[in-house]
């Protein structure tokens, strides 16, 4: 998903680390994966991507991804989605500031 892509570049301009950057890289694909499934499961093929994005996320992280089994890799996953969140919320105000 090009949403993904800027939140990417800016977890790399912040300096994190490279094993911190895969991490939350595959916290997003999860994300992305459990977004597309819902996609799918509710026949919303033709909605907007970002709209799709926020609405499944939020100050207290993301949608359940089913794929996780330990509370650690819940809580990793959350945190990149409350990244995720504060990235897609900032830039909103930052292009409605234009």
């Amino acid at each position: 998903m090009g949403v993904f892509a800027p939140v990417v570049q800016s977890l790399i301009d912040t300096g994190l680390t490279g094993k911190t950057i895969v991490h939350h890289c595959f916290n997003l694909c999860l994300h992305g994966g459990e977004t597309i499934r819902g996609a799918s499961t509710y026949n919303k093929y033709n909605a907007n991507p970002y709209s799709m994005v926020i609405a499944s996320i939020g100050p207290g992280g993301g949608i359940l991804c089913r794929h996780l089994e330990t509370e650690r890799d819940m809580n990793s996953y959350d945190s990149t989605c409350r990244r995720l969140y504060k990235f897609l919320v900032s830039s909103e105000e930052a292009a409605t500031a234009l």
